[in-house]
């Protein structure tokens, strides 16, 4: 405060009465010089640092005076030591510097958001270093240069998500159907990066029935029935294992030549007859019915004790009759054949010479129980000749070198 004015104020309580009720406000000089507190030199008030408040905002640029000092820009009223830090390119504050309170990460670009109208309010992020509008991008889901967009020109395959997000979540950025959340399909990769292999094509056997698992050209979804078994696939010949090695639906197809249901491979000892398998019931025939691997195994009893079970010997009761047994002349079949005395037939009538059987064996039409003609000949070897050709009962038949020409009359 100048020399004059402390006089001034000193000697009229008046004028420093006036001072104090105006020491906040605009124009104070002019309005103390109007009342003569205040001298005016050559025309013009003097001009006092530390009482001039230019800007009405109650602060003077220096200190010592009635007012508090410190207003760093007196022309500015939002600049003086009590007033906020706004983001304006102004030191609001007096503090010597400027929207100190804007640039948090110290990175030389102000916050966006509070400072857009500045040159420099253009930092994206003011809480990160490595984010501002100088910065070369970097792959770290950050916009690093505060374009708008984050990680550009690290999406390799174009799918929308850069190589290190996709890198982090295990994915593959050279295939731009990966990548988290993309629909899995079937073919052999995680698609949706979620650390499973096509989850939703999951076989019964365990496996993916998307991917060759046992390497015979063939998955599940291209009808592999087991990808588990190379030897199993539509492209196998179908053997007899048991396994449908050709993957068409039937097991063992071809194998079962009889149709009993039963192939080679699974026991049956004859595929041509349907009657014989390991399921059929074992009967009495000389036949390993039930693929066993014996015949008539359950029928053992032997009466005779001639070595042959009495469901196989045509005479039980008779030791010398059995399968096998050697023929005899005495009309029975001994050798089972369902033939009598075969060898003994020379005339081929079906009776042999044997104890009288055949009365003439020489002649086919002459044997017990053939039809009597009138040939002069015991036709039925019953010891009679012609009988039933003499019906007059004199001896003499019709059929005689010299006939009954009457066989009516005796």
């Amino acid at each position: 405060m100048s020399r004059e004015f402390r006089g001034l104020l000193s000697n009229h309580g008046s004028c420093r009465a006036m001072f104090h009720s105006l020491v906040s406000a605009a124009g104070i000089a002019f309005t103390l010089a109007a009342a003569g507190c205040w001298p005016i030199e050559n025309g013009q008030l003097p001009n006092d640092p530390l009482l001039v408040d230019n800007d009405g905002d109650g602060f003077a640029e220096e200190p010592g005076g009635e007012l508090p000092g410190g207003d760093c820009d007196d022309n500015d009223p939002s600049a003086n030591p009590s007033a906020p830090e706004l983001c304006d390119g102004v030191d609001n504050d007096c503090n010597g510097e400027t929207d100190e309170l804007f640039d948090a990460d110290e990175d030389g670009f102000l916050d966006e958001d509070a400072c857009s109208e500045l040159p420099d309010g253009t930092d994206c992020d003011d809480d990160d270093y490595q984010v501002n509008p100088g910065q070369n991008e970097i792959c770290d889901d950050k916009d690093n240069d505060c374009d708008g967009e984050s990680d550009e020109g690290f999406d390799t395959d174009g799918d929308g998500y850069a190589s290190c997000a996709e890198n982090e979540a295990g994915c593959d950025d050279m295939d731009a159907a990966v990548y988290p959340g993309a629909k899995e399909i079937c073919d052999g990769i995680d698609n949706d990066c979620d650390g499973h292999v096509d989850e939703n094509f999951i076989a019964d056997n365990g496996t993916s029935e998307c991917t060759d698992d046992d390497l015979d050209g063939y998955t599940e979804r291209e009808g592999d029935c087991n990808d588990k078994d190379k030897d199993q696939s539509p492209g196998e010949t179908e053997v007899c294992n048991n396994l449908d090695d050709n993957c068409n639906g039937a097991i063992d197809e071809g194998f079962d030549q009889d149709l009993d249901g039963y192939t080679t491979c699974e026991d049956d000892c004859d595929d041509t007859n349907p009657d014989i398998n390991p399921g059929a019931p074992e009967v009495c025939d000389g036949v390993d019915n039930n693929c066993w691997g014996g015949a008539d195994e359950i029928f053992q009893t032997d009466t005779d004790g001639d070595g042959t079970i009495d469901c196989m010997d045509c005479g039980p009761d008779d030791a010398a009759i059995f399968p096998g047994a050697q023929e005899i002349c005495d009309g029975l079949d001994n050798d089972c054949n369902g033939v009598a005395d075969e060898g003994f037939d020379a005339d081929g009538d079906g009776y042999g010479d044997c104890e009288g059987q055949d009365c003439d064996d020489s002649r086919p039409d002459t044997y017990p129980g053939a039809t009597e003609n009138c040939d002069a000949i015991d036709n039925d070897c019953d010891g009679s000749v012609d009988e039933g050709f003499d019906q007059d009962g004199d001896g003499f038949t019709s059929c005689e070198t010299v006939p009954d020409c009457d066989d009516t009359n005796a």
